[in-house]
């Protein structure tokens, strides 16, 4: 997900501003809308006429019309040389760097809008609004859903800031053979299934190269390439072309990586929104969307102007513009259930908000309203560390000490002062299961040594037989060995996937002086196998085949008494060599960082400790990576 720059936000915001203050009803938002529409208002003036004898498909054209001021196309011809380049990527995903390298710092914000108020068409509304209205009526499932339902979920004639153009018609002269003959029964979920199982097959790419606008409907037809949001944005279009209701939601922050995500829900006939991402599952019902990503709040993105969350908030400059996007809707409620009651110490502060962590400070995801000296937050995830803030129109400061939900209880962090401990690390932030996929690829792998290339004669030097547990795995031989040759062998039912092999005699580094492939075809380049030899943990090789090996040269016979092993992972153990400060978190008081040291082995050891606090390790040697953590029976905690 793609954030709004602060100019854009701005520009919204005065939008709004001025949508609101002069349309406090619907007939005063509409002129509002048409004059917005400037030399254009003939052309929707012209579609309300057309529909003045038929009342719903007048209100669907008011709706459209109303909320039109918001939305608007990026123009410029280096979008369409961008999108070709998005358009080239290989079956993989992957763009070359000399394509990519030149764009990074490229900001499609910065270029034209194009209004559509000041340029939509009649011929294009009244088509747009005649089809959806066709497939509602023809879906046997719309007879269980509101004309607002429809407005929202089906109607939109675009989604964001994508390119206005015509759409409806194309993608249901290609999908709608698959409700008329594949699938013609009246279950909503199954038939979303079935266009999700054949959009699998389809396949979608996906490339996060690229700063680019919402790649539009016709793009997406043709390449089905993009990002997460683009993935459901084509997903949208084919359902909204086939009466099936259906919005994107995101998660606007995910306090694991601080970036967003968005995947699509259908509105079923039961009146809940069931979560579907096609590219991975199908929908089921009653089912709550995991990924594997925490979320904290959740919010739907609507065509329509939602209404303010409390009164008054677009105009008081001591809210963040954050929270005044009146097109996006917290529907956390369908996600979460918990709530946590903060009291607040300041009189004078009318609004409290929760941010989760990040190194560079708490950013904030949710605000109340503070009543009775108490802010009351709904709906919000467990088990994640939120700070409470308030905000003075320029920066946040703590409102309190930071807490996290347990179940039915809560942890709120206030350092004991009169009792401290010791206390071991082993990481700066959790153990991902993502990671835990890549570090398992080890297993099973086979380490030999040989005086000969043909490895005739070989002898056994380690079997890898369960998950590492650390980043650098040491492995002492018995006695020194001699050798030449070294390979490295995954076991036939995996790929070879590994970050780096060292090997050591007398403490000292043997150095490698070629390394290969065993000669499957399409084996990798030279250069590529030699980062498993850079010593970067970030950095790896993957085999092209199962049951792949390396043969490490090393150009003439030395002895081994160690070596060592690194599996594919995130960089976030313990790094021999680094320095690191830990810090607890007082409440009002902020951060506070009491003990540095440089690490001798991949634990650290840390005394005089609060007991009670949420602690900060952080690396001030390399890394941006990050999380809070908490001591619980003795071990590191990461909500």
């Amino acid at each position: 997900m793609e954030n709004k720059s602060f100019k854009q936000i701005c520009t919204l915001s005065i939008i709004l501003l001025f949508t609101v203050i002069s349309c406090k009803e619907e007939n005063h938002r509409l002129e509002y809308a048409l004059d917005f529409a400037g030399d254009n208002r003939t052309e929707l003036i012209k579609v309300l006429e057309h529909y003045s004898k038929d009342s719903l498909k007048s209100k669907a054209a008011h709706f459209l019309i109303e909320n039109m001021p918001y939305y608007f196309s990026y123009t410029g011809h280096i979008l369409d040389s961008i999108k070709a380049i998005k358009a080239s990527v290989d079956e993989n995903g992957k763009l070359p760097d000399d394509k990519v390298n030149p764009l990074k710092g490229f900001r499609y914000d910065n270029l034209p809008k194009t209004y559509d108020a000041h340029v939509i068409t009649t011929d294009y509304l009244i088509e747009n609004i005649d089809l959806a209205f066709e497939e509602w009526e023809k879906r046997p499932w719309n007879k269980y859903f509101t004309f607002d339902d429809f407005c929202e979920l089906i109607l939109p004639y675009r989604i964001d800031n994508e390119p206005l153009e015509r759409w409806r018609s194309d993608y249901h002269k290609k999908f709608a053979f698959l409700l008329d003959s594949i699938y013609t029964g009246s279950d909503i979920i199954k038939a979303s299934n079935v266009i999700g199982q054949y959009l699998r097959n389809e396949k979608f790419i996906f490339n996060r190269n690229l700063n680019l606008p919402h790649l539009g409907a016709q793009f997406l037809l043709k390449y089905r390439v993009g990002k997460c949001v683009d993935s459901c944005d084509y997903l949208i279009y084919i359902l909204r072309s086939l009466g099936i209701p259906a919005a994107v939601d995101e998660l606007p922050l995910s306090p694991d990586n601080l970036t967003g995500h968005t995947w699509n829900v259908v509105l079923d006939t039961t009146q809940r929104y069931i979560p579907f991402w096609f590219t991975e599952e199908d929908a089921v019902r009653h089912d709550k969307y995991e990924d594997g990503r925490k979320k904290g709040k959740v919010l739907r993105k609507c065509f329509g102007m939602q209404p303010e969350t409390f009164e008054g908030i677009l105009q008081d400059p001591k809210v963040p513009s954050f929270f005044k996007n009146f097109f996006k809707k917290d529907v956390s409620a369908e996600y979460f259930e918990s709530s946590h009651e903060v009291p607040s110490e300041d009189s004078s502060e009318k609004y409290m908000y929760i941010g989760v962590f990040s190194p560079e400070g708490w950013l904030p995801i949710d605000m109340t309203k503070v009543v009775d000296k108490k802010a009351t937050f709904r709906n919000i995830e467990p088990d994640i560390a939120y700070q409470p803030l308030y905000y003075n129109g320029l920066e946040y400061r703590p409102a309190g000490y930071p807490f996290v939900l347990k179940g039915d209880s809560s942890i709120t962090f206030i350092p004991d002062r009169d009792n401290y401990e010791s206390i071991t690390v082993t990481r700066k932030c959790p153990l991902y299961l993502r990671v835990v996929k890549h570090m398992v690829k080890v297993v099973g792998a086979k380490i030999y040594s040989s005086e000969s290339e043909s490895f005739k004669q070989k002898q056994l030097l380690y079997h890898i037989v369960d998950t590492p547990k650390v980043s650098v795995n040491k492995v002492y031989l018995h006695t020194p060995v001699k050798c030449r040759y070294i390979r490295y062998t995954a076991p036939d039912e995996r790929f070879l996937e590994i970050a780096d092999l060292d090997f050591y005699y007398k403490k000292q580094l043997v150095n490698p002086v070629d390394i290969s492939e065993n000669n499957y075809e399409g084996q990798l380049p030279p250069e590529k196998l030699q980062e498993c030899l850079d010593h970067n943990p970030l950095t790896w090789i993957v085999s092209k085949q199962k049951g792949s090996w390396i043969t490490i040269d090393f150009g003439k016979d030395v002895y081994i008494d160690c070596l060592t092993y690194t599996p594919r992972n995130d960089d976030n153990f313990i790094r021999i060599g680094d320095v690191y400060e830990i810090g607890y978190n007082d409440g009002y008081e902020g951060w506070k960082y009491i003990s540095r040291q440089k690490a001798q082995t991949d634990t650290l050891v840390f005394d005089s400790i609060p007991k009670n606090t949420l602690l900060h390790l952080r690396d001030l040697t390399r890394g941006k990576e990050e999380k809070v953590f908490y001591i619980q029976n003795g071990k590191q905690t990461f909500p």
